[in-house]
């Protein structure tokens, strides 16, 4: 699956963030206000996201900012905090940041509602408003994922978390993709940072990453450096991966390939009156065409007097 790919875009739009009260919601925000954008920062915590509107507002100006309750689980919270997040933006709304998202400790049921099911309710409202098929400009959506989106775990305690995140990158890469993309003119991109000293990782979280895990930690200043390529890049369909001591990475899309291969080495195994076509078996059909494929280039170098 390619990338849309326009490097002209800049910070100072006009942006929706979820989460914003604390943690990379907030420095996202920041990020924003300081490259002259707008934001509306929604989140549940209303003590936490009114103290952090009045700090950017003593810094970047009344107008620049304006928090809003929400509730990413429930779809008239969301409806109310968009028709005051237009009236505040006179109407252009240009990018809808899904950062809002819970640790597994708070349950299985809590943690998909939140992580996944609010995701889509933000995906969702933004096609009905701002889709091109509905008459919209389009726009921008950056998801926070997780490396979790992109991994699988051991601990059955935090599979809501894992499932979650997979399926947050699954929108991304689909809802991204070039053929839906040229039809709501919404691109879709997704943060997927290690684990980050915030309020989401509690303390037995922190201490098990601190002594079992040779990355440690990113920081939020480094997933912020991550969201402003996302909103400047928009590479649609791409997933970010923020990694302790690494350049960003977009991890490559190599789902149909590897089908394809697979279905490939099965076709082989099947010559050879193979009935069940296992990784084992797929492995050893791979290991041998490429000592034949090594083979021949070699008596082709050896024609050649290379």
């Amino acid at each position: 699956m390619g990338y849309f790919r326009d490097t002209n875009h800049k910070m100072d739009a006009n942006f929706i963030i979820t989460g914003a009260a604390m943690g990379f919601g907030k420095e996202f925000s920041r990020r924003v206000l300081e490259a002259g954008g707008r934001v509306v920062a929604a989140d549940k915590n209303v003590t936490a996201g009114e103290e952090t509107i009045r700090e950017f507002k003593e810094r970047f100006g009344e107008e620049s900012c304006l928090f809003c309750e929400l509730d990413v689980t429930d779809r008239d919270s969301w409806r109310q905090m968009w028709d005051k997040a237009a009236e505040f933006l006179d109407n252009k709304i240009d990018v809808l940041v899904n950062n809002a998202g819970v640790s597994p400790k708070l349950g299985y049921d809590i943690c998909m509602k939140i992580n996944l099911d609010g995701v889509m309710n933000g995906v969702q409202l933004f096609e009905e408003k701002l889709s091109q098929t509905s008459g919209g400009p389009g726009g921008l959506i950056i998801n926070t994922a997780s490396c979790a989106g992109l991994s699988h775990t051991k601990y059955h305690d935090s599979l809501a978390y894992w499932v979650s995140k997979h399926a947050v990158v699954t929108i991304t890469r689909n809802l991204g993709g070039p053929a839906i993309v040229r039809k709501t003119g919404i691109k879709h991109v997704a943060l997927c940072p290690w684990f980050a000293e915030t309020a989401i990782v509690d303390p037995h979280t922190k201490d098990m990453v601190m002594k079992k895990s040779p990355l440690k930690f990113v920081t939020v200043e480094r997933v912020g450096e991550a969201f402003e390529l996302a909103a400047k890049e928009q590479r649609s369909g791409g997933l970010i991966a923020v990694l302790p001591n690494t350049p960003l990475i977009y991890y490559p899309d190599t789902l149909q390939e590897t089908g394809l291969i697979v279905y490939l080495l099965s076709k082989v195994l099947q010559i050879f009156g193979c009935q069940t076509s296992t990784p084992a078996l797929q492995g050893l059909v791979l290991m041998g065409m490429m000592m034949i494929m090594s083979y021949l280039m070699h008596i082709l170098f050896a024609y050649l007097g290379i």
